[in-house]
């Protein structure tokens, strides 16, 4: 390497520890570490931090010490490749709700509250995944609402479920 090239390299590392440096984490979601981790790559690409070690460090040095403690396992001697994606993969496994939890929670826990339908849609969808198509949805979902929004969707039960949601956002408001 001759020296033109040790100095645009040496410039290059330079400005990505200045990069790395600027990276500010938002606090660890632990009711949903995915989002969590979507914020934390967002802030990878928007400061172009690609490097694997980079930004497994970037991770831990962000993480509070409950976390820290959940992956104490991992932490002291860390896969030889791919440290954030291990690191990631068991942070999401150890702080989200099994498959079972989600199903327990749309089927017996979720309820409207103060949230609107259409929220109470997008909490069930994200909880529900894959496991139940659009129709045991939108049972689910009417069976939440109440009497007098009930009797509307009911009537209206042939729109899409995401329509429906707005009808019976319309119409709490009412």
């Amino acid at each position: 390497m001759n020296a033109e090239e040790s100095s645009v390299t040496h410039a290059t590392q330079i400005q990505h520890v200045e990069e790395v440096r600027q990276v500010r984490l938002p606090p660890f979601w632990y009711k949903n570490p995915i989002i969590w981790f979507a914020q934390v790559e967002a802030q990878f690409e928007t400061y172009k931090i690609r490097a694997d070690t980079s930004r497994y460090y970037t991770v831990i040095s962000a993480l509070d010490s409950a976390v820290l403690q959940e992956v104490s396992d991992i932490i002291p001697t860390p896969p030889v490749k791919d440290k954030y994606d291990t690191l990631k993969k068991q942070i999401i496994l150890r702080f989200s709700d099994s498959e079972d939890r989600q199903l327990r929670k749309v089927l017996t826990e979720i309820e409207l509250g103060d949230k609107t339908p259409s929220q109470l849609l997008r909490e069930m969808k994200l909880l529900a995944g894959t496991r139940f198509d659009e129709k045991v949805l939108k049972t689910l979902r009417l069976q939440q609402m109440p009497a007098s929004v009930q009797a509307i969707l009911t009537v209206s039960d042939t729109l899409e479920l995401d329509k429906m949601a707005d009808v019976a956002d319309k119409t709490n408001e009412v």
